[in-house]
């Protein structure tokens, strides 16, 4: 699973974040309410943290992540191998991050029966997605669009400043999954990806084609097919809807 670099040069890229705090935080107003703040933070994965490579395993060894993420499928020291290639050799190629939901507010006492969404919100803190934020020049989607067409359309060619996202969201608990809060942290890593480079014009992912649910969230916040592609050989190779958000489409259909 080692990404491949693209073989044309590209832009030295910035390092990673710091460790020791979020590198993005945002309040979600949609999520919040007057006595509850609830606000989306993203930190670099905490590699030598106790507890986060058995919490990345679990979320990859549940069946509903495992039907798209089945090639990530290792044994704990394997993965920490693999993000450790992440860290010390990809020279800011790849942010791999933790998402979490960050809750502030009290409950007042005497809570109405109509406010009981406010209470199930103040459960909700802690990691709840794995995410990754890539330099689309240089991952394995560049290496496959370099190689000869197949007979499957594709019109995408990556810029050197073009992103690229990977997500799971590992957390079994319904308060911290839905379609509001899908769009609440899609929103984010686009936003995120934008401010970060003011040259970063697309973002792209390459979520699998059988991913219906996934692919329709993408494009309701603006993302749009440039087509499948092909991700290996064989009958079992991933294939790809390539789907792309621009940045001018991004500002013009946000909703924040």
């Amino acid at each position: 699973n080692k990404i491949q670099p693209h073989p044309r040069s590209h832009p030295k890229r910035p390092p990673l974040p710091s460790f020791n705090k979020p590198f993005y935080e945002r309040l979600i107003p949609s999520l919040s309410t007057l006595e509850t703040q609830v606000s989306l933070s993203l930190r670099v994965f905490p590699l030598h943290e106790e507890g986060a490579i058995a919490t990345l395993q679990k979320w990859l060894n549940d069946p509903r992540v495992d039907e798209f993420w089945g090639d990530w499928r290792e044994d704990e020291e394997a993965r920490r191998t693999w993000l450790l290639e992440r860290f010390e050799g990809g020279g800011g190629r790849t942010i791999p991050s933790l998402g979490e939901w960050k809750v502030g507010g009290v409950v007042p006492d005497g809570e109405q029966e109509g406010k009981k969404d406010v209470k199930d919100r103040m459960t909700t803190q802690g990691w709840f997605s794995y995410f990754e934020i890539y330099w689309a020049f240089e991952d394995k989607l560049a290496h496959h669009l370099s190689l000869p067409p197949s007979h499957l359309p594709i019109s995408y060619t990556p810029h050197p400043y073009d992103r690229g996202l990977h997500f799971l969201v590992g957390s079994s608990l319904s308060s911290q999954r839905g379609p509001h809060r899908v769009k609440a942290w899609l929103t984010s890593l686009c936003h995120y990806v934008f401010m970060a480079d003011s040259r970063t014009e697309r973002v792209v992912c390459d979520p699998d084609h059988r991913n219906v649910k996934m692919i329709r969230y993408l494009e309701d916040v603006g993302f749009e097919s440039k087509g499948l592609l092909r991700m290996g050989e064989g009958e079992e190779a991933k294939v790809a809807n390539v789907v792309v958000l621009e940045r001018e489409k991004f500002w013009r259909v946000a909703q924040f």
